[in-house]
């Protein structure tokens, strides 16, 4: 029940915060390349996420269905709904992880500063 009322929660995080999005993807692959920087919040309905070494999204990163590969900086949250978040050497989360259908795969080097949830 607590996962039901959680994933009910994070979808309509999305849906509210997908118009303050800086990017938004319905179905597909989005990768956000080596010093690039997305200001904003990133919302990916369905479809994978590669944000390189050097990367930095502002905001949160929000993932309904797919897997995010991070080896960049987030500032906000990463609401990961189904999927996997893979977290590489040089990622930097500055917020919450919270994966209610998936697993979270650390490299060491990997940093979350705040909790991780699955």
């Amino acid at each position: 029940m607590k996962r039901t009322i959680a994933f009910v929660f994070l979808m309509l995080a999305a849906l509210l915060t997908s118009g303050c999005a800086a990017k938004t993807v319905y179905s597909g692959e989005f990768t956000l390349q080596n010093e690039e920087t997305l200001r904003g919040n990133l919302v990916i309905y369905s479809g994978d996420v590669t944000l390189e070494e050097g990367s930095r999204v502002t905001g949160n990163v929000l993932i309904s269905s797919g897997n995010l590969y991070a080896n960049g900086e987030i500032d906000g949250n990463i609401v990961m709904t189904s999927g996997d978040i893979y977290l590489g050497y040089k990622s930097v989360v500055h917020g919450d992880i919270n994966n209610t259908s998936g697993d979270i795969h650390r490299t060491e080097g990997s940093r979350i500063e705040r909790q991780a949830l699955t």
